[in-house]
């Protein structure tokens, strides 16, 4: 992967503290996007798929960024119970083992905007996958603001186009496993990001990357 050697670089130097990882919830964790344009669908009697949703703002499905949220409230609200959860929760209990883990989500914790009311039932979404708050933290991000700049973490595991852009253009050196979506699909390999086919692959990556850290000190502790 393009940027594994840097992240070598970073463990090497983090004996004092765990490096930190930032893990979106929509489009990475949480599915929810197949089920917004399953709902579209019915209002509009189309047939669209994820696959055709080649933009950020739902232009190519015949929608609109604010319509789009709309459905994300109410799904949220109403089914929270089947947005699909797609990762085991082992490897992300493992992760936290060797890095400190927060699930970072683009929401209001008010009753307020485009996410407005929607808290509330991703605690209970969590807490029904057993993503316990004594060992991952849920940290919320106003959705005006960007992911990047307003936070210091040294990984992102996320499926946002806007948010890779951001890593690519940002002087401080954090990195994003992006996971692959057709909206997504215009941004390249580099500057700090690397495509991935799953939240799992980059979790997996990460795990295998502290991993090999122990067994050279172990080794050294031996020699």
């Amino acid at each position: 992967m393009i940027f594994m050697g840097e992240l070598q670089l970073l463990l090497r130097g983090s004996d004092a503290s765990k490096p930190k990882v930032a893990i979106d919830i929509d489009g990475t964790l949480a599915s929810i996007h197949g089920l917004m344009i399953e709902r579209l669908n019915k209002a509009k009697g189309t047939n669209f798929t994820l696959e055709d949703c080649k933009d950020w703002g739902f232009k190519s499905i015949g929608s609109s960024y604010a319509e789009m949220m709309q459905i994300y409230v109410e799904l949220w609200r109403e089914r929270w119970k089947e947005i699909p959860f797609t990762v085991d929760i082992n490897l992300i209990n493992s992760l936290a083992d060797y890095y400190t883990v927060h699930l970072l989500t683009s929401r209001s914790a008010s009753e307020d905007g485009l996410t407005a009311g929607t808290v509330d039932a991703l605690n209970e979404w969590r807490n029904m996958h057993g993503i316990g708050e004594d060992k991952i933290h849920l940290v919320l991000c106003p959705p005006a603001r960007d992911k990047s700049t307003n936070f210091d973490y040294d990984v992102y595991i996320d499926d946002s186009p806007s948010l890779a852009r951001s890593i690519q253009h940002n002087t401080r050196q954090a990195k994003l496993f992006l996971v692959d979506s057709p909206y997504n699909r215009h941004i390249e390999d580099g500057k700090g990001v690397t495509r991935v086919a799953t939240a799992s692959e980059a979790i997996r990556m990460l795990i295998d990357l502290a991993r090999s850290k122990s067994t050279r000190k172990a080794r050294k502790r031996v020699g």
